[in-house]
């Protein structure tokens, strides 16, 4: 099986959803992060949670360290890297000119479509990137702010510190979030940021040529999507309730589906 055929597979897919009369067709990969879920719920009827004390499972492990808690900078870099490949890889459609033209004024055309075209690109997924930043600021004030409202506190040496308002701000002190109703950060961060990079490389496939760097491109990004997703998998058997995970991967589903709506379809490429 080729790396082509194999990207291809998890992006190109899409299942039929039968809404009243119509069946609109959505990409199979949204219906990875549920399945995580439903997997993680069953799991954790069987496993002990007593085994998340265990280096694999717990938070101090350094692949959670680097993926979710420094998540964005994971996404920012490979995202600035998805961008470059765009460029590098965006297809020139020559319009050959008549054979009395001068070769010159071909090549002229053809150069200014592609400025053109690579400006286009560049405004797309800088547009994408304010929005995912913006989305996600909201999410996550919801999040934390619902959780202090519901009488939790980030907890430093035991005690309860009200200053701390912000779960990211907690962890990098080596406190504790815990008292309130704590939705899941990390169900709704990780589907927000491995569903826009799907997202992007289901465009790379569809639109770009799948040459030499595209493949190093789909490599790396199906590693690291393969990375969240074994973290939400851990997170999905050890970690908050069962209405908390639920509404963090709902919350998951408003950044990309908002990015790669019909609405910004004609924005964003």
């Amino acid at each position: 099986m080729s790396l082509e055929y194999f990207v291809k597979l998890i992006c190109s897919n899409k299942l039929k959803i039968s809404i009243a009369e119509s069946q609109p067709e959505i990409n199979a990969f949204y219906f990875i992060y549920p399945v995580i879920l439903l997997l993680g719920l069953a799991l954790s009827l069987i496993i002990p949670n007593e085994w998340k004390k265990f280096y694999l499972f717990s938070s101090r492990n350094i692949l959670n360290k680097i993926f979710a808690y420094n998540g964005n900078v994971v996404f920012t870099i490979f995202y600035l890297l998805i961008s470059l490949t765009k460029l590098i890889s965006l297809p020139i459609k020559k319009q050959f000119l008549g054979s009395l033209l001068p070769i010159p004024n071909t090549i002229s055309i053809d150069d200014n479509k592609n400025k053109k075209s690579k400006k286009k690109v560049l405004f797309s997924q800088f547009l994408k990137f304010i929005l995912k930043n913006i989305i996600l600021f909201i999410d996550f004030f919801i999040i934390d702010h619902l959780f202090i409202a519901t009488g939790g506190n980030c907890f430093i040496n035991n005690l309860p510190t009200s200053d701390v308002k912000d779960a990211q701000v907690c962890n990098k002190m080596k406190g504790e979030w815990k008292g309130g109703f704590d939705i899941s950060g990390h169900f709704c961060f990780i589907t927000s940021i491995s569903l826009m990079f799907l997202c992007e490389l289901k465009m790379m496939i569809e639109e770009y040529q799948f040459k030499h760097v595209n493949k190093i491109m789909a490599s790396l990004i199906l590693i690291i999507v393969f990375i969240w997703c074994c973290l939400l998998s851990v997170t999905s058997v050890f970690y908050h309730t069962v209405l908390e995970k639920m509404l963090g991967l709902s919350m998951g589903y408003i950044c990309p589906l908002i990015i790669y709506s019909k609405f910004f379809e004609k924005i964003l490429v």
